[in-house]
């Protein structure tokens, strides 16, 4: 039968006395409520040829002193053989402000085994 014990620093340990199984820590997590309830959200995503395109979005409603807002995230990449380039947009839009990130990536393959990764981020507000 699996019982569980907690430690002092946080961990939960479950074991099952019967086979004697070692213990595996876990780390608790505190619960956070929900701020907002979510109204609606919406997913695409697609591939046409060396195009590959993903777009996800959710607005949520109005709940207390949190206002609605809309958070949304977008990737377009282009696939150049082994190589590809891509931009990725993640936004938020709440109170009247907006704020997010653009960033471009890129990875590089020059021979079979050689190649390079590299990215550059800007936030937006």
């Amino acid at each position: 039968m699996p019982t569980a014990s907690t430690c002092s620093e946080g961990l939960r340990r479950s074991r099952t006395e019967e086979e004697g199984a070692p213990d595996f820590p876990t780390v608790l997590l505190p619960f956070t409520p929900p701020t907002s309830d979510i109204k609606g959200g919406g997913k695409v995503m697609g591939k046409q040829g060396p195009w590959t395109l993903a777009f996800l979005g959710a607005g949520t409603e109005e709940a207390g002193s949190v206002t609605d807002a809309f958070f949304g995230v977008g990737r377009v990449q282009r696939d150049l053989g082994r190589s590809s380039l891509g931009v990725t947009w993640a936004g938020r839009e709440a109170d009247g402000r907006s704020q997010g990130s653009v960033s471009v990536d890129a990875t590089l393959f020059f021979t079979q085994t050689l190649g390079v990764t590299a990215f550059f981020i800007r936030p937006s507000s």
